[in-house]
């Protein structure tokens, strides 16, 4: 009953904050505070887990299907560089 509680109080306060739409999640300050608030202060993981959430979020919303071609899409980097820089390790699987 407490985690519920203390779960209200962390997500709770973004409900009343505005959403952009879901195309434009990259640049939504409302959305990266309630992931931070679920994430990190409601299941306890670390902040760096906020990193590479914010290029997941970036990269979904440079899909096509989600922005329609509009110009609010972000400019998404090329994906093996991404997280690391580094250049993707070839399994041989094309």
């Amino acid at each position: 009953r407490a985690a519920a509680r203390d779960g209200h109080g962390a997500v709770g306060q973004h409900h009343a904050r505005p959403f952009l739409p879901a195309n434009e999640a990259y640049r939504d300050r409302t959305r990266q505070a309630l992931d931070a608030a679920v994430l990190v202060e409601l299941l306890g993981l670390p902040a760096s887990i906020l990193e590479p959430l914010a290029v997941l979020r970036t990269q979904w919303c440079g899909e096509p299907t989600v922005h329609g071609g509009k110009a609010t899409r972000p400019a998404v980097p090329a994906p093996e560089t991404a997280l690391t820089g580094a250049t993707p390790v070839k399994l041989g699987l094309e």
